[in-house]
């Protein structure tokens, strides 16, 4: 929230290997990708499991923000 109040353009939300989220972490992440593409941000995120990959495919935040492998994949997607 604090990166999209300051206008950041470009966000990357990377995710390590031990990342957890649950359902109430998808249903905060949904809202932050909504904000954001109202603001007019562009975001990404990387760093996602597979098995991860597959949950947000399922619950559509696929729809709404990339998936890429690393900060640096997803920064240049960004460019």
């Amino acid at each position: 929230d604090k990166a999209l109040d300051l206008g950041r353009p470009l966000l990357v939300l990377h995710f390590d290997d031990s990342a957890s989220v649950n359902g109430a972490g998808i249903a905060i992440l949904t809202q932050l990708l909504l904000r954001a593409r109202d603001k007019g941000r562009r975001l990404a995120i990387s760093g996602v499991s597979e098995n991860f990959r597959k949950v947000f495919e399922i619950v559509g935040i696929t729809k709404l923000v990339k998936l890429h492998d690393s900060v640096e994949e997803a920064m240049a997607d960004l460019h």
